[in-house]
């Protein structure tokens, strides 16, 4: 009997899940999951925790990454993190960096310090200027740098929306010619917490969202809530792809299309709040995968060290199939590959040991990968060898009302090299045991774990590159009722 290793719905209980209960350091598939590949490192070192971080290209399609930790800027290339600050920042420490392209410039603010602003292929970073306010967040609507969350002469307002001139990000003047302006949103729907741009803007409070639109002189935005009780928990928890943002609420995750749609219920809603930390969720970070229609979040555990993030909660929105990463970091983004000259592959090993071919897209200048930061404030991107995956099936009834014994296994795992462990328990109300963790026989790549027991689950481990894994294929024999 083939038990395949279903959706991962942690949620929903052991016994008869329709999924399967563990599927960690692994993607999901449309049917089983793929390897997760480890973070490789590049060299490029902040002098702090990284506090975000962002690629774009330029009109001529280069390449730049930026990243901040709490007092600089840098600019990121092959092996070295820049310092391009303009000043000493002073950035809090539940702040982070939020950036955004508006034209060829980059805009930078974590609310403490002036907005900054850097013009790409420019050596530092500046004040904007204008008369903009401080600002926690940021985002350009059609011709329009957005500023959301802010800080001016009277004081923090956290629902205030304020907006530059058209096309002009150092005219903050309200009046006259000047489309910019500023306002406020109503209710009590808690602060701003993202902006996303676009042709509309989409404004998410904690507990409501916005569609933001152009309409001329003499009001210039137009803002209607479109989402009411609905927003996001933080605003690292929210990221777009496409035409779609996903977001994380109060009570789970959702995607967002002109409607929000719940995408975690019934099935990691419950598993995520009961394992995160909540006296650290302003650290929670987002990131789309380059490759896979996959989203991620980043956030710490109950049992992270210091508040560190140390799982990352993957969702495909092809499958809408979900699983888990262990891994110990600072945060999750996208950053582009710089491109390297010969001489700079020295860092990474002779040409006999480097760890890819010169002609792979690892080299390649602009290729965009998810990557992180990790404790010692080191850019990496997940492009290493392929993690340890754990996948667990169900909780099995083998023989209906009886007691079964499990005979022989087979894991349904292309490459790797898999050990399997079963647990078992004769009652509900007990916990499960689980025996020695077996490898497969050289001749007939069976396992043969002797267990009898009325409930049973199979544990895999797949060490190594795999292809896929979808199941283990169990052979067992009734035992009777005692």
């Amino acid at each position: 009997m083939m038990t395949e290793f279903g959706e991962w719905l942690p949620d929903q209980p052991s016994l008869d899940n329709p999924g399967c209960t563990v599927a960690k350091n692994c993607l999901p598939l449309g049917r089983g999951y793929k390897p997760f590949l480890a973070a490789s490192s590049q060299s490029a070192t902040l002098t702090g925790r990284c506090l975000g971080a962002y690629t774009c290209v330029d009109l001529d399609g280069n390449p730049f990454n930026f990243a901040g930790d709490a007092t600089k800027l840098y600019k990121l290339d092959s092996t070295v993190a820049n310092n391009y600050s303009g000043a000493t920042y002073t950035t809090g420490s539940d702040e982070s960096w939020e950036f955004a392209k508006f034209g060829e410039q980059v805009i930078a603010t974590n609310y403490n310090d002036a907005v900054q602003v850097i013009t790409l292929g420019g050596a530092v970073f500046a004040d904007l200027g204008g008369s903009s306010p401080k600002a926690r967040h940021s985002g350009v609507v059609r011709d329009f740098l957005v500023l959301g969350n802010v800080y001016d002469s009277g004081g923090t307002v956290s629902n205030r929306l304020v907006w530059c001139d058209k096309g002009d990000a150092t005219n903050w003047t309200v009046g006259g010619s000047s489309q910019s302006d500023s306002v406020d949103l109503v209710g009590d729907a808690g602060p701003i917490q993202k902006i996303i741009g676009g042709e509309f803007g989409i404004i998410f409070q904690k507990k409501q969202i916005w569609r933001m639109t152009y309409v001329g002189a003499p009001y210039f935005f137009q803002l209607d809530p479109v989402e009411l009780n609905k927003g996001a928990m933080v605003p690292g928890g929210v990221v777009k792809v496409g035409q779609t943002i996903f977001y994380l609420d109060t009570d789970g995750f959702y995607s967002f299309s002109g409607v929000s749609t719940p995408i975690g219920t019934e099935k990691v809603n419950k598993w995520f709040f009961d394992n995160l930390d909540y006296g650290n969720k302003s650290r929670i970070t987002s990131a789309v995968d380059p490759k896979y229609p996959v989203v991620y979040w980043s956030f710490p555990s109950t049992v992270a060290s210091s508040g560190t993030p140390d799982t990352i909660i993957a969702f495909n929105w092809a499958t809408q199939r979900w699983s888990y990463i262990s891994v110990t970091h600072e945060l999750i983004c996208q950053l582009a590959t710089p491109g390297y000259t010969l001489e700079e592959l020295d860092a990474y090993g002779t040409m006999e040991t480097l760890a890819y071919s010169l002609d792979a897209d690892y080299w390649k200048n602009g290729k965009i990968n998810l990557s992180c930061f990790n404790t010692s404030h080191v850019w990496q991107m997940f492009t290493g060898s392929a993690m340890t995956a754990v996948l667990q099936t169900k909780e099995l009834r083998l023989a209906e009302g009886m007691k079964a014994s499990i005979v022989k296994l087979r894991a349904g795992v292309d490459g790797g090299t898999t050990t399997v462990r079963v647990g078992e328990r004769n009652d509900l109300s007990a916990s499960i045991s689980y025996g020695s963790s077996l490898s497969a026989t050289t001749t007939s790549k069976c396992y043969r774990p002797r267990s009898t027991a009325r409930y049973h689950v199979v544990e895999a481990t797949i060490a190594g590159g795999f292809t896929d894994a979808f199941g283990v294929d169990i052979e067992a024999a009734a035992r009777g009722r005692r």
